[in-house]
């Protein structure tokens, strides 16, 4: 039985706490990508603690955060498929690491981002650990979302979300509908109500609270293993996996 990573037609490896991803079947010139350095998220002030991104710079040089793979831009079977349905398959492989030249730190991140029209999203999880942080606008709750290798979750319109790292790298894959957008604005200069940090002596995760944002619930919730099988309906019945993303809910 094929594994998930040779169902979507790349290949997984671990690299140490981090993982790579390539092609299968040959060279990934034809891989659509782009990466997200810690510059850009200490320009665009999207962490809580601004300066120790800089001291992590000094020391570490402009490290890459993550990268985005656009699978249903370079292989044939998912540009069909994306063709078909106008969904997006995306893979983000997010780098473990802590944002600081101390043990202690927020750990790396995606920017985050809302859509710019009502489509829900969906994350699986096909490598690693780490944690989705959602929030949304007007509620005053914020939901922390733990996820590990065959974890699955929804993201409802109108919550705003990134994913953070645990203690190893992660690797995601997301489907979201062309015309759902993305607003990186509800990010940019705020960030969230609750940023993630770890303590590497301790080897543990904490919350801590933005004061930009006023007092909020945070619900911490533990995803469940294949709730909606996003994969299997993008690649089976991506007209069923279209219509979920599609709902108002």
């Amino acid at each position: 039985m094929m594994i998930d990573e040779e169902l979507l037609g790349v290949k997984i490896r671990r690299a140490g706490k981090n993982f790579r991803v390539s092609l299968l079947g040959g060279p990934s010139q034809g891989l659509v990508a782009w990466k997200r350095t810690l510059a850009k998220l200490i320009d665009d002030k999207v962490l809580l603690e601004p300066e120790a991104g800089k001291a992590l710079m000094q020391r570490d040089g402009d490290v890459t955060v993550y990268e985005v793979m656009n699978l249903s831009k370079s292989l044939p079977a998912l540009k069909a498929i994306d063709s078909k349905v106008k969904v997006a398959c995306d893979i983000t492989l997010l780098n473990y690491g802590i944002i600081s030249a101390t043990d202690t730190g927020e750990l790396f991140m995606t920017y985050g981002h809302d859509h710019e029209k009502p489509f829900g999203e969906v994350y699986s999880v096909l490598a690693g650990s780490g944690f989705l942080m959602l929030y949304q606008p007007g509620t005053n709750v914020s939901r922390a979302v733990s996820m590990r290798k065959g974890d699955e979750y929804y993201i409802p319109p109108g919550w705003v979300h990134r994913s953070y790292c645990g203690d190893e790298g992660m690797v995601l894959v997301g489907f979201v509908p062309h015309e759902a957008g993305h607003n990186y604005d509800a990010v940019k200069g705020k960030g969230f109500p609750y940023h993630i940090f770890y303590d590497e002596a301790k080897q543990e995760a904490f919350f801590r609270h933005n004061p930009g944002f006023g007092k909020s619930e945070l619900q911490v919730l533990r995803a469940k293993k294949r709730p909606i099988g996003a994969m299997e309906k993008y690649l089976v019945a991506p007209e069923e996996l279209r219509r979920l993303l599609e709902m108002r809910v």
